[in-house]
């Protein structure tokens, strides 16, 4: 899990550290964070490694972000950093339908769940999009 490569991408600074904290305690610690999808789809297009794992809340008005939650995973799809991502959709309000239409693998409603869930979740998204021996599992 350490070897995940993750990005966050909410335009609270306090939810992103939340969600940090959270995933340090499933044992994922390479966090990077984005406050808004213009910044996340430019952070994906740049060299490196690719992110593993990509979680993009839906309204980001406290950045002066443009994108929604639904345009940047149709953006980040497209993006050589995040093509092959799971990518979680997530919002206070019910917008799985459009997160999940855009291209995103699963969508959870805040306050996001347990941290049992939350790593039964990644578990299943990981064991069927990447290879055998992956290390995010």
């Amino acid at each position: 899990a350490e070897a995940c490569r993750v990005l966050l991408v909410d335009d609270e600074v306090v939810i992103r550290q939340l969600m940090a904290r959270r995933l340090r305690q499933l044992g994922i610690v390479n966090i990077e964070h984005a406050e808004n999808g213009e910044q996340a789809v430019k952070m994906a297009g740049e060299n490196g490694a690719p992110f593993d794992l990509v979680i993009v809340d839906h309204y980001m008005p406290c950045t002066n972000g443009v994108m929604t939650g639904s345009e940047t995973i149709k953006a980040l799809r497209t993006c050589p950093g995040t093509a092959r991502s799971v990518i979680i959709g997530s919002s206070g309000n019910d917008m799985s339908s459009e997160h999940l239409c855009s291209g995103a693998d699963l969508f959870w409603r805040k306050p996001t769940p347990s941290n049992d869930k939350l790593a039964e979740d990644l578990v299943t998204l990981f064991r069927a999009r990447m290879p055998s021996g992956s290390t995010c599992t």
